[in-house]
């Protein structure tokens, strides 16, 4: 039972990773016509946008990569700056993400800490028990 509680806490508690490298967006602010590449990390590594900054998504039409923006639409570019110069945006990184702050609930390494120890315990009683 304390294994299940264990799985379901976790299970709500995790924060979603990706176990290969997120794919590339473009990044805007428009408030200060700025623009730069963004991805959300991957499988190390979660990275988040500053505040005043939205992502869009690369789409793949048939023959041309695009982006669809709040403000145009990118057709046929090769990387992040080339996606802000058709936008008439200011280029400013290739990847504008910040990592994301690792706060581990003290819940999650009790758990953790107990779901390590609980097998490992077990196997050692019931191989000195089956020794006498």
């Amino acid at each position: 039972m304390t294994l299940f509680i264990f799985i379901i806490i976790n299970f709500f508690l995790a924060k979603p990773i990706y176990a290969a490298p997120a794919p590339w967006e473009i990044a805007i602010n428009t408030s200060t016509k700025e623009c730069a590449g963004f991805t959300r990390g991957d499988e190390r590594t979660s990275l988040v946008l500053p505040q005043g900054w939205t992502s869009y998504r690369y789409e793949y039409d048939k023959s041309e990569v695009l982006v669809n923006t709040s403000i145009g639409i990118c057709r046929n570019f090769s990387n992040a700056s080339d996606c802000c110069n058709q936008l008439n945006y200011k280029y400013v990184s290739a990847n504008i993400g910040k990592p994301l702050p690792r706060k581990i609930p003290t819940t999650t390494i009790l758990f953790g800490i107990a779901l390590v120890t609980i097998p490992i315990l077990a196997a050692v009683i019931f191989f000195f028990k089956k020794k006498k």
